[in-house]
């Protein structure tokens, strides 16, 4: 079952900034908002 969270925009700003800073290679945090669950996700 999936379930959805809502996330204050601040606050994804913040985590991804984080993530972008202080990970290293990752220049892109992305937020998934479609309806899929996350098993079926593709990438293309």
């Amino acid at each position: 079952m999936t379930y959805v969270r809502k996330i204050a925009g601040n606050v994804r700003g913040t985590v991804s900034n984080h993530i972008i800073n202080k990970v290293r290679g990752i220049n892109r945090v992305l937020y998934d908002i479609s309806g899929k669950p996350l098993a079926t996700i593709e990438w293309a």
